[in-house]
């Protein structure tokens, strides 16, 4: 990094969290399929339920699969692990509890 003429990193910040909690955010996600923005049922809910904020439309509860989420949040360990390792080495890797307010 130092040759392109950008700063250097100081800290990479790994966020970690509990697969329940992870499985919970999963659940609730809604979208509004036009314009893709992004509701929760718990966490950010729509003004009136169901529906967009800003078009009166209908949103979609995202479907959850367990199995592929098991399958997905693996893959992201074993890849993430290596990427920690190597940032690790260099004295920059940070862990952060993502499960916290």
């Amino acid at each position: 990094l130092k040759s392109s003429g950008k700063p250097p990193l100081e800290d990479v910040i790994f966020l970690d969290a509990p697969e329940e909690v992870l499985l919970e955010r999963c659940r609730g996600r809604m979208t509004h399929e036009a314009s893709g923005r992004l509701y929760h049922t718990q966490f950010k809910p729509p003004l009136d339920e169901g529906v967009d904020d800003f078009t009166g439309e209908p949103l979609k509860l995202s479907r959850h699969d367990d199995v592929q989420f098991k399958q997905k949040k693996e893959r992201f360990e074993e890849d993430s692990s290596l990427l920690h390792r190597f940032y690790s080495k260099l004295g920059i890797a940070r862990r952060v509890n993502a499960a916290q307010a």
